[in-house]
């Protein structure tokens, strides 16, 4: 076996540390980097690590005293104080950390690339396919590199556009994405597609979480995996939403106790099948696009294709101070919209629009609230808005990228959260 020693450099992975304790606003620095758990060779800086990422992500201010805390409740360290002390005293100021951050990122891509040498070596030793054990070297120095991923084959991703849209033409296959369950729109969406992020935008009242809700209805019963985060509403409430759509029981006549022995059996047959779809609800008031990522990889993990909708946008936390809150909105938009394209699946956005926007007016891109970069990072953009006759929405596709714009009406029987195509 190879004697070599580990690359490590204890000060550098000190420093940056110690550096989130000056300022918490650094772990956003150490996070955009690509600094990550295996970016620490010690168990202990990996520790004080997930605390203050987490601390970070929920919005929490730290400081040494609390992550000492944190290192004892959770992993029992006799001394957290000393650990924590020990780290403090690397930086007493955040001007060299970028340079040690880099240090850091390098050392890493150094201990990969000797595992995956000695492993080389080993195979070697073992008398292994000379074509396997070279195979494996590359795609560990790939793995290793910006993202981990290779360049796109152009050829091979052309090939397979022009297989798609050849299967499209020969079956006539009208969609390319997730249907939203209303044909009329997806006519013109041609569906939600993966990569994509999908704004459904709305006044207060006009029903854009409803129309989600029915969107998501279709889409789970079709066996689609969905993870919806709430800001606005509680979990009892957005299954009240769902319960009155499937059955088609108004549940407001409970109050009164006019629901028959039928409205409760539809009630409970609703209750059996919403049950058994694969519906994942975060009830929080507080959540950072951090929160959002790393609980999608984790659902990515475990039930394959998820899609993410949040409700809704301008309800999110972004812990930058120093932006104002146009610029911490764009920031988030952004960061969803490079998470759903590097995880390859679809995300629903919520938004609200800004006051000016009459009821029955019919919005634009630019009513969109604090938009700034969203109309750059939107793939399909739909408005929500009343329709004069009172009794139905028009749904706007105000922009989408890789389809067709357009109004078409639905009609909205509020009493059971459903809309109906005519």
């Amino acid at each position: 076996m190879i004697d070599i020693p580990t690359p490590y450099n204890q000060y550098a992975e000190e420093f940056i540390l110690a550096s989130t304790f000056l300022d918490d606003r650094v772990v956003g620095d150490l996070i955009s980097s690509g600094v990550s758990e295996d970016t620490f060779h010690e168990s202990i800086h990996q520790d004080v690590w997930r605390i203050v990422k987490q601390f970070y992500a929920e919005g929490t201010v730290f400081d040494e005293v609390g992550v000492a805390q944190e290192l004892n409740d959770r992993y029992d360290y006799a001394e957290p104080m000393a650990v924590v002390n020990q780290i403090s005293k690397a930086a007493e100021t955040t001007t060299s950390t970028p340079i040690y951050i880099k240090t850091c990122i390098d050392t890493e891509r150094r201990r990969k690339l000797l595992r995956a040498a000695i492993t080389c070596v080993d195979s070697v030793r073992k008398e292994m396919e000379p074509t396997d054990i070279q195979s494996n070297l590359l795609k560990s120095i790939e793995g290793n590199e910006s993202h981990g991923k290779p360049d796109v084959n152009v050829g091979e991703v052309a090939n397979a556009v022009i297989d798609s849209i050849r299967e499209r033409n020969e079956r006539r296959i009208g969609l390319v994405g997730l249907s939203c369950g209303f044909p009329a729109i997806d006519q013109l969406t041609g569906g939600f597609r993966k990569k994509a992020m999908v704004v459904v935008a709305g006044r207060a009242k006009t029903g854009k979480t409803t129309l989600v809700i029915n969107f998501m209805i279709h889409a789970l019963r079709s066996g689609v995996a969905i993870r919806f985060w709430s800001l606005e509403m509680a979990p009892e409430e957005i299954e009240e939403k769902m319960l009155a759509c499937m059955s088609g029981v108004d549940i407001n006549r409970a109050s009164d106790g006019l629901l028959t022995q039928a409205d409760l059996a539809q009630l409970n047959k609703a209750r059996e099948e919403l049950s058994n779809l694969p519906l994942l609800i975060k009830d929080t008031a507080f959540l950072t696009t951090d929160l959002v990522a790393t609980q999608h990889r984790q659902d990515i993990t475990k039930h394959g294709n998820v899609v993410c909708i949040i409700d809704y946008l301008q309800l999110m936390h972004n812990p930058d101070r120093k932006l104002s809150r146009e610029e911490q909105i764009s920031e988030m938009s952004r960061n969803l919209k490079l998470l759903w394209k590097d995880t390859d699946t679809t995300g629903i956005v919520l938004s609200q629009l800004n006051r000016q926007v009459g009821e029955a007016e019919e919005p634009q891109p630019r009513h969109l609230k604090g938009s700034g970069a969203i109309e750059q990072d939107l793939d399909c953009l739909i408005f929500v808005y009343n329709h004069p006759d009172g009794s139905h929405s028009n749904i706007k596709v105000g922009l989408n990228r890789k389809g067709q714009t357009g109004i078409r009406t639905l009609k909205f029987q509020r009493h059971i959260s459903r809309f109906v195509q005519p």
